[in-house]
């Protein structure tokens, strides 16, 4: 049998109202600070990221608010740009909910030993890749997957 396969799922239970409030209460503070952000900082942080604070070198998870920003708003493409692996990741966990709600099927994994290796070897390749993807971005390697400046644009054009 594989290591992975799709297998009847229990009920989903009613929703309690504490799950609900704490729901409730993060969208709110993620929703306050996306607002007040300006307010909230003086000179806003060039970063929140301690790596890339200490270091000048972007994390593998460098653009992940800004992927997921853009997931919010349908965008993929922009989502992709900005961290390939996040991206991914979240329309995987999206399609796991859809099949989840829709067919009423969860997913089990019950990989062998070999298999686990197999699986951390994989994810760690892909943390590395995305990694490059990253500092390409932020221009730290010359992989020309950089943004273009908009002002790079008018002063090509004159």
């Amino acid at each position: 049998m594989g290591a992975f396969r799709l297998e009847r799922a229990p009920r989903i239970p009613p929703v309690s109202a504490v799950l609900v409030t704490v729901v409730i209460a993060i969208a709110l503070i993620v929703i306050g600070f996306e607002f007040f952000a300006t307010q909230l900082f003086t000179t806003p942080p060039e970063t929140l990221c301690p790596l890339r604070a200490n270091t000048g070198l972007p994390c593998p998870g460098c653009g992940g608010t800004r992927a997921a920003r853009a997931m919010l708003r349908l965008d993929l493409v922009d989502a992709l740009a900005h961290n390939p692996l996040l991206a991914l990741g979240g329309c995987l966990l999206l399609a796991a909910f859809v099949v989840r709600l829709v067919f009423g099927r969860t997913v089990r994994v019950s990989p062998t030993q070999r298999q686990w290796t197999t699986i951390g070897v994989a994810f760690g390749v892909l943390i590395l890749l995305n990694w490059i993807w990253v500092l390409g971005r932020h221009g730290v390697l010359p992989l020309g997957n950089a943004p273009v400046e908009a002002s790079a644009l008018s002063s090509d054009t004159q």
